[in-house]
This record gives C-alpha cells, sequence and structure tokens, in this order.
C-alpha cells in the first residue's frame, strides 16, 4: 500500500514537471492514479476498460468524477461498464483494439525448418492457442480436448504459446496433467515467444478457450494470419467472429464442444481454409491498428479543444 501511495506522488510529480495535458490509465478498480492527475492539475483524464471482469461499481462511483472519458476496447466492454460499473454512457467511448496486420499476414516461411526448430515432426498438424496460462484462459479444457481428439488424429501437435509464469500454480497443474495423461510427445508449452506471427504462420487451427475475455487480441492475430479458429463464446468474440462464417463459436467450459468443434476442422479442410479467408477479411476491415489509433488522436483533440 505504501508503495502505491508513494508511485501516485511520484506520478504527479512527473506530470507536474513534464506540463502534461492528458494522463491515460489502463487500470483495475480502483483506479488511484487518476488522483496524481488531480493533484497535478490535469483536468484531462482518460480509463481504457480491458475487460468484462476485475471492476468495481463502488469504486467507479467515486473515480468517475476523476475521469474525463472511459474507453471501451469492444461493444460487451461498453454495455458492462454502463450496467455493472453504473457508468453513464455519455462517459463512455468505442474504441476497438486494434493490431498491426503485416506482422501476420501469411507469408512464405519455410514450415518444415520451423517445426524442426520447434522439435515437431514435419508430418504433424498444428493446433496452436496464445496467452497468458492462467486460469482465466481455460487451456485446461484444450488439455482435456486433446486427449479425445489424438485417439481420431494421432497426427496433431497442440501448441500452448505464452506466459507460464504468471500463474505458475496453475501452470504447474496443467503440465502435471498433460504428464499424467501421457500427452507430453503432443502438447508443449513454449512459454513467451517474440515468433508468434511465424508459429501462426504454421498453424493449422487456432483455439481459444477463454472463460471470459474483455476483447481478445489473440483472436485478431490468428485472424490476420488466416488460420481458422475454434473460440468459446466469451466477451466480445461475437463482435469479431461469425459463427460458421469465419470461425466456429462453442460454449465455454465445455471440452466436447471443443473437441467437435477441432473434429470438425481436422475432417473440413476446405472449409477450415475458408473460413480462415474470411476471417482475415474481416480482421483487414474492421481491426486494423490504424483504426485504433484515429479513434484516440480523434478522441484527445476534442476532450483536450473544449
Amino acid at each position: 500500500r505504501a508503495k502505491i501511495i508513494l508511485g501516485i506522488f511520484k506520478l504527479a510529480k512527473i506530470l507536474t514537471e513534464n506540463k502534461v495535458d492528458i494522463l491515460h490509465t489502463h487500470c483495475f478498480s480502483p483506479n488511484i492514479y487518476q488522483l496524481a492527475a488531480y493533484m497535478s492539475r490535469v483536468t484531462v483524464t482518460f480509463s481504457t476498460i480491458h475487460s468484462t471482469a476485475g471492476y468495481s461499481p463502488y469504486w467507479e462511483k467515486v473515480f468517475k468524477h476523476f475521469t474525463t472519458k472511459y474507453i471501451a476496447i469492444s461493444e460487451q466492454v461498453k454495455k458492462y461498464a454502463i450496467d455493472d460499473l453504473q457508468i453513464p454512457s455519455d462517459k463512455v467511448e468505442l474504441i476497438y483494439n486494434g493490431i498491426d496486420l503485416q506482422r501476420f499476414m501469411k507469408n512464405k516461411i519455410d514450415r518444415e525448418n520451423k517445426l524442426a526448430k520447434l522439435r515437431i515432426d514435419a508430418d504433424k498438424k498444428i493446433i496452436t492457442n496464445t496467452g497468458r496460462v492462467t486460469e482465466a484462459k481455460g487451456q485446461i479444457y484444450l488439455i482435456r480436448a486433446a486427449k479425445i481428439v489424438l485417439k481420431e488424429f494421432p497426427d496433431v501437435h497442440f501448441l500452448i504459446v505464452g506466459d507460464d509464469k504468471a500463474d505458475k500454480k496453475t501452470a504447474q497443474k496443467l503440465k502435471d496433467m498433460v504428464r499424467a495423461e501421457g500427452l507430453s510427445d503432443y502438447i508443449a508449452f513454449t512459454g513467451i515467444r517474440q515468433d508468434v506471427p511465424e508459429i501462426l504462420a504454421i498453424t493449422d487451427i487456432f483455439v481459444f478457450p477463454s472463460l471470459w475475455e474483455g476483447f481478445a487480441l489473440a483472436i485478431l492475430e490468428a485472424m490476420a494470419a488466416g488460420v481458422p479458429i475454434v473460440a468459446t463464446d466469451v466477451g466480445s468474440i461475437r463482435e469479431v467472429l461469425i459463427d460458421k462464417e469465419n470461425g466456429l463459436i462453442i460454449p465455454p467450459k465445455d471440452a466436447v464442444a471443443l473437441t467437435e468443434g477441432i473434429k470438425f476442422m481436422l475432417s473440413n479442410p476446405e472449409r477450415a481454409k475458408e473460413m480462415g479467408l474470411k476471417g482475415r477479411k474481416a480482421v483487414e476491415e474492421k481491426f486494423a491498428i490504424e483504426n485504433t489509433v484515429r479513434g484516440y488522436e480523434e478522441l484527445y483533440l476534442k476532450e483536450f479543444s473544449k
């Protein structure tokens, strides 16, 4: 607590010394760093809400008086901000998150060489999940599904790509589960990787089993790479995917539905490829990072010029 208080004073000093005009925070409730803006007389403040969980209606009742505008990263998050957090609708702006499409557009890659570097046989089909290894990301359901899928499709290899240190207890539980089920040769935890675009370029199916989300950038990245997707019906997924059109949407916490989704993609490669291409087109039209930047620029200029 003392560190947080010290942080507020340090931030206030930085804001004052640098004559900052706008403070934009990305904090869960209570967003106490807004106090630094008040202390340093920064009059324009923004707070981005990134999820449909983890925020407090009580604290936002207080801190909304210090906040010029809230930014919701999806329609679902905007609804949550208004309905659950009781933030006035005129204080909430919708600006979708976006990605740098060029990083994820499928380019020519030596698939066999990349698989060799990952210690995977060249004839394997790759099913990938990216994201922190935590309970909220639902990887336990992917592992349960993998056990069933492998009985029918033994030529599949699963990659769980992302930070496995953020929630060490959950990560260890999942790794122990993989070993206990005899799946160590079929499921790899890669940890944080800097080559996610390349991994997506060799991925045949992208699986997103999250239990809740605000707005899943991982989905956009897979779409930009043209990879067919099986995702749970959480957060803003339906603002991005159209079921059976550019992906498959399944219920969360349902390993059976996840299994069936994966098996459908494996059994229908042409249909899966078509979904992937439609997904890429959708992300190009709506979720380029340039659109996000433009939205923030317009909001900053509008509010600062008042």
